[in-house]
């Protein structure tokens, strides 16, 4: 109602949720939660026989490292972009849902965000630690105790988001009292808890016994104890699952339990439904079988069976996910809001007046009969395309044309009887919430896509009309803090978050300069500096991801209404964005640790560098694209997707200067990282052709003239804003951080013109300067951000005439 939608009409935009959504439980279930503390234990079986079979030790704990390096790899690039991916497919698809639960769990999730980066920060220091743990036994007995920190933040974060899911299927005493604390101890939350966590511990039994066909070698004695072991570890598992699994649905509203047979299979295959809950209880029931095969004859144990209980898992798990999406229809957050994204409480309003006189974004904001075909249009873009296509999966079309004789037209009047009732007969559906002429225009209008298909598109593609009528409204419910102390975590933590973004972004682009200049100059000391600067991208890239979540979460929570309408006039490439991220940190894991493997092929190796640079490159023109549209509300009727917003003012200068600072920043951080004591610097380029005062003056004067390169392009930044939005408050903060960076690069120059031994002896001074710069430019950014959307949040407030 109150956001342009988009729409997929190919795949729907309930499975692009779903797919995410999945993908992710998947691997923070199977290689995270469960998994953490399986590899731990397997490295501590292989430190208890140090005692009197080291030969033996070694090969548990290297069976065990590399089941972790997987772990680690797929968990901090396809696991962690998941995780943001559903709050951004969320945020297309039903903004209003994510809104409110934003809103009432904010401080949930921003709890959650702290757990994840110390999370992450243990599990880089587990993983990355793991040979140098092998130096002695307490080296050894420390990293195992780390690694049990570790199994502890893992099923924390999953403890946390279950309170959460609980919620939307039950919210319990809520409804009446809107607290935190009453919405997070739902009924459901400690019943779902118990089922997850024992069903995590065996995804990760079945992912463990998967790696162990792959890295054990076949007739090894490691191969057989780690089978015999992990399978022990499923049938330990298995019976505190299935009894989870019946304290859960002991605790699911009884309501709920009639959308089970469509939750499993559709109602096009409901005659199914008998036959395919034997078939999960069966997979699981087969997990079991294997697993006790493992454990009492693992030499006999074929290595293809290895490879069931994994599937027979993503079967489970798989099916679990979608009956626990779909049995709380036909609700999205229970009893609150419909899964079309309207709330219970603004039904009578729309049944009386229709929902297209509150819409904010369709072309008629009534029906007549020369709009009635356009203004089904609009009406089953705003209370059916949630769920449901014209011509895709799960097509509105073909539900009709299912429930008509064969060969006979739609009738209409026979469909205008019926959705009205639809809900009646099928439970998961939301009442119909518009009038009498809106429910003629709907049927109308899936009469003339049954006779005439045409694609269906969303805002994303076919850009939106700004209804003069209503003017768009938030979320109604209250900021879960005070607005300040929303702004202030704001901008403290997207600047955090864009440190490692710049760090991320610059050191992949000078180890590709660095690894190019080795290979065209046969210089194996640059050779040498290129890994080097690889090895702090792995690291600053996870930590960018991570410390993402904040600035995101919290503007989600203060911009709802303007974030989420950007996120859908872009759509396309905004998730595009979790795709995209998730290809790039690949390709440099691949490239990192394939150096050896193509050191002879180092064309190959550096383009690898390079695609993962491109993409990166890529991937902050679409959000600066993002948030540059969000300010200028004004403009939402002119944009039709990405490659129109891009060209909004501002977004190439603002792009440039961020490229800019991508580069000063990396050079003060390569300076500082290579001068450190004890960074052993002439161990590492032993040749002496790289002296490590050449190098720091390298890195020195990149920062100083990246930074004069920013000096040029702030007015052009500055002066490409929209002016009416431009305050005096702006100005001084502008100016102030100018002068604060103007000394800094006067210290720089200095440092640069000073001899070796001098080098670097202000270093925290020009570091605490530009920290001062970087403060009074994020909050310059914000005061602009302020200003502009202040007209629209104002009661009454309109997108369609303000200034830009």
């Amino acid at each position: 109602m109150d956001f342009p939608i988009f729409h997929l009409d190919l795949i729907g935009n309930r499975m692009l949720i779903a797919v995410i959504a999945t993908l992710h439980v998947i691997i923070n279930h199977g290689l995270a939660v469960g998994f953490i503390p399986l590899v731990t234990l397997l490295e501590y079986l292989g430190f208890k026989k140090n005692k009197y079979n080291p030969e033996q030790a070694n090969q548990w704990d290297e069976l065990a490292r590399k089941m972790m390096f997987v772990a680690f790899v797929i968990t901090t690039t396809i696991g962690a972009l998941t995780g943001v991916g559903i709050w951004f497919s969320a945020s297309l698809v039903n903004p209003d849902a994510i809104g409110s639960l934003i809103r009432v769990f904010y401080g949930a999730w921003f709890a959650e965000w702290f757990v994840f980066v110390v999370e992450l920060l243990l599990v880089m220091t587990y993983f990355l630690r793991w040979k140098k743990s092998n130096e002695s036994l307490q080296t050894k007995k420390n990293h195992i105790l780390l690694g049990a920190f570790l199994s502890v933040f893992s099923w924390l974060t999953m403890a946390i988001i279950s309170g959460i899911l609980g919620f939307m299927m039950d919210p319990g005493s809520w409804l009446s009292n809107r607290t935190f604390l009453s919405g997070f101890t739902n009924p459901i939350f400690i019943p779902q808890l118990y089922f997850r966590t024992p069903l995590a511990m065996m995804m990760a039994g079945a992912f463990a016994m998967f790696l162990v066909l792959i890295f054990a070698k076949k007739t090894g004695e490691v191969r057989e104890k780690a089978v015999s072991f992990i399978s022990l570890w499923l049938l330990v598992w298995a019976p505190v699952t299935v009894a989870g699994a019946f304290l859960y649905r002991a605790v699911i509203p009884e309501a709920m339990f009639g959308n089970l047979p469509t939750a499993l299979t559709t109602m096009a295959f409901i005659k199914w439904y008998d036959s395919l809950a034997p078939v999960i209880i069966g997979a699981v029931a087969l997990t079991v079988l294997i697993a006790a095969w493992g454990f009492l004859k693992p030499k006999r144990l074929p290595r293809v069976a290895l490879v069931f209980p994994l599937v027979a898992l993503f079967i489970f798990l798989g099916a679990f996910e979608r009956v626990r999406e779909f049995i709380r229809k036909p609700f999205v957050i229970g009893e609150y809001m419909y899964a079309n994204g309207l709330r219970v409480q603004d039904y009578p309003l729309y049944k009386k007046d229709g929902i297209l006189a509150h819409a904010t974004y369709v072309s008629t904001p009534s029906v007549t009969e020369e709009n009635k075909i356009e203004a089904g249009k609009n009406v089953f873009m705003i209370a059916c395309s949630r769920c449901h296509t014209i011509n895709g999966i799960n097509s509105a079309v073909k539900k009709f044309k299912n429930m008509n004789p064969p060969g006979e037209p739609l009738n209409l009047e026979s469909m205008k009887q019926y959705i009205p009732k639809m809900h009646n007969v099928r439970y998961y559906m939301p009442p119909f919430p518009g009038n009498e002429a809106e429910l003629d225009a709907l049927a109308a209008f899936i009469i003339e896509m049954d006779r005439r298909p045409q694609p269906l598109y969303g805002v994303q593609s076919e850009g939106t009309v700004v209804s003069p009528t209503p003017a768009p409204r938030d979320i109604p419910l209250p900021f879960p803090l005070p607005r300040w102390v929303l702004v202030f975590l704001l901008v403290v933590s997207f600047l955090l978050h864009i440190l490692f973004v710049n760090l991320m972004v610059g050191g992949s682009f000078l180890t590709l300069w660095a690894e190019w200049r080795a290979k065209k100059r046969g210089d194996p000391a640059y050779e040498r500096l290129a890994r080097e600067i690889a090895n702090t991208v792995t690291v600053n890239k996870s930590l960018a991801i991570v410390l993402g979540v904040a600035p995101l979460l919290t503007i989600n929570a203060l911009y709802t209404l303007f974030f989420y309408s950007a996120n859908a006039l872009t759509g396309t490439l905004w998730i595009s964005i979790v795709i995209l991220v998730s290809a790039a940190f690949l390709l440099l894991y691949f490239h990192k640790y394939t150096w050896e493997r193509y050191k002879d092929k180092k064309g190959f190796h550096i383009f690898i560098n390079a695609a993962a640079v491109a993409i990166m490159l890529f991937v902050p023109f679409i959000f600066l694209t993002n948030i540059n549209l969000m300010l200028f509300p004004g403009k939402w009727g002119t944009v039709k997707g990405f490659f129109s917003a891009m060209f909004l003012a501002n977004v190439i200068p603002r792009y440039l200067h961020f490229l800019c600072a991508s580069l000063a920043v990396t050079g003060l951080f390569l300076f500082w990282y290579m001068r450190r004591r004890q960074y052993l610097f002439e161990t590492i380029f032993k040749d002496g052709v790289l002296s490590r005062y050449a190098i720091l003056r390298k890195w020195y004067g990149l920062a100083l003239i990246a930074s004069l390169a920013q000096l040029g392009l702030g007015p052009l930044n500055f002066f490409t804003l929209p002016w009416h939005a431009v305050t005096w408050n702006l100005v001084y903060l502008l100016l102030t951080g100018a002068a604060f960076a103007a000394a800094a690069m006067v210290l720089m120059w200095r440092e640069l013109k000073g001899p070796d031994d001098k080098l670097g002896r202000r270093f925290y001074l020009i570091a605490v300067i530009l920290t001062v710069t970087v403060l009074f430019m994020g909050t310059g950014r914000h005061v602009y951000r302020a200003s502009a959307l202040a007209p629209h949040q104002e009661p009454g407030g309109s997108f369609e005439k303000s200034p830009a």
